[in-house]
């Protein structure tokens, strides 16, 4: 903790600097891949989490990948356009809705997970596990503050 005492300004600027610089060079390769695959990034966190089961719902959905309510429900909106995910009332409470993946969302979301895959391993594949897992670790607990 003693770099904020310190108010190292330089030194979290720095990460600041390559954290959003990392982000935005993964997201424009994984667009650019799943642009084969008629999606985009915030799409694929969608068909990710329904077909994990980590979400089912828009509330859940927009809570887990930290985007606002509108914004998920027009990305539901396209994704419903174009056959990936099916909206439906829950049949134990009519104020919810239920969000399923469709069997083209299943097999866009296994396209995408190849996707993903070539782009992890290019991005990844000069960290050891170690480093790895180190990386992995910090990121969660830059999360988790």
């Amino acid at each position: 903790m003693s770099y904020l005492v310190n108010d190292d300004f330089e030194r979290t600027k720095n990460l600041v600097f390559a954290l959003s610089k990392a982000r935005n060079l993964v997201a424009a390769e994984l667009e650019a891949g799943l642009n084969d695959v008629g999606i985009n990034v915030q799409q694929l966190g969608v068909l990710v989490a329904l077909a994990r089961g980590n979400a089912s719902t828009p509330a859940e959905l927009s809570k887990l990948l930290g985007v606002n309510p509108g914004r998920m429900t027009r990305v539901l909106d396209e994704m419903e356009r174009s056959a990936l995910v099916q909206r439906s009332r829950n049949g134990n409470d009519r104020r919810v809705v239920d969000v399923a993946l469709t069997p083209e969302g299943r097999r866009t979301a296994a396209l995408s997970g190849q996707i993903v895959s070539t782009v992890r391993i290019r991005r990844l594949s000069r960290f050891t596990t170690s480093e790895f897992d180190v990386l992995s670790a910090l990121l969660c607990k830059l999360l988790d503050a």
